[in-house]
């Protein structure tokens, strides 16, 4: 008896629509948080890298020529301090555009990272 009402249940088409109507709005609200807990993991990605290598370079004297300098002037112990300022850009990767294929343009981040350089 129990076999027989199981497959009564699988094969009825009762709830069908009313389980879409509540599917696909569920799964547009995951992805969507699935957007935005990628692109927050990708800024903070790329903030902390950007961070290490412009503080990498501004210790070790090697500078990319897209590196731009603000120069502070010297301190009492006849030092001179500049700013050296990084900027690095990452593309994110698209969950919900690409899914409903509402657009192919890609979504990227730009960082700006600044450290400070002592020099003689």
């Amino acid at each position: 008896m129990t076999g027989k009402y199981f497959w009564d249940v699988i094969h009825s088409r009762k709830g069908s629509a009313d389980s879409i109507l509540l599917l696909i709005p569920l799964l547009v609200l995951f992805l969507i948080g699935m957007q935005l807990s990628i692109s927050i993991f990708t800024r903070n990605q790329l903030a902390i890298s950007s961070q290490n290598a412009i503080s990498t370079r501004a210790v070790s004297g090697d500078f990319l020529n897209d590196d731009r300098f603000i120069y502070l002037g010297g301190s009492s112990d006849s030092r001179n301090l500049a700013l050296v300022v990084g900027t690095s850009e990452r593309r994110v990767p698209s969950v919900v555009s690409s899914f409903f294929l509402l657009t192919t343009q890609d979504l990227v981040l730009n960082n700006r990272s600044i450290a400070l350089v002592e020099g003689n």
